[in-house]
């Protein structure tokens, strides 16, 4: 699964970028991630999310080392849509078939029809305006706001409150805050 989800944007990332930067006329790149690289999944899942959370952080930090060669990068972020792939268990042989079973993909399998995602073309019709819009976030399923929401609120819950921080900490964060609001300003918006 991390070879696939993980290891398969990383190969399309050392396939293709070397060419749009050489080529020096800009371009976009988007990396498939999911909702359940911002939504953990429970249980048989976190594998799943685990290669997902890393195509997220991968993709933001691209996007951060980018924007000064105008090169885009966006993240999609879908949830459920009509494809065939819980019909890939089916194609899987040896020890991809046994790692799944261990996963309980068959249970995910028999739990959810696929009928009921978005279409594609809706989907595609979502990227490319993410892609128009140099989205860092392509996020095409409504129905996860309020979730995300309050994922982010639990996040904010978990700082402290009225802290001392060593000055030392805070001019390394101080740097870093820098570095990155720098290489945002050089993303273009178009």
């Amino acid at each position: 699964m991390l070879g696939v989800n993980l290891g398969g944007v990383i190969n399309g990332i050392v396939s293709f970028l070397p060419k749009m930067i050489a080529h020096g006329e800009g371009g976009h790149i988007v990396n498939t991630s999911s909702m359940a690289g911002i939504i953990p999944l429970p249980s048989a899942g976190g594998l799943y999310s685990t290669s997902k959370f890393a195509v997220r952080g991968l993709t933001e930090s691209l996007r951060l080392a980018l924007g000064v060669q105008n090169i885009g990068v966006s993240v999609l972020c879908p949830g459920m849509t009509r494809t065939r792939i819980m019909e890939a268990e089916q194609h899987r042989s040896g020890q991809g078939a046994e790692a799944a079973a261990a996963l309980g993909r068959d249970e995910w399998q028999s739990t959810f029809d696929m009928g009921g995602g978005m279409d594609p073309l809706e989907l595609g019709e979502r990227v490319l305006l993410g892609i128009q819009r140099n989205d860092a976030y392509i996020l095409p399923h409504g129905e996860f706001k309020d979730e995300v929401q309050g994922l982010f609120d639990e996040i904010i819950s978990g700082f402290p409150e009225g802290q001392e921080i060593d000055p030392v900490r805070l001019k390394f964060e101080e740097v870093r805050r820098q570095m990155t609001a720098e290489a945002k300003a050089a993303i273009k918006n178009d």
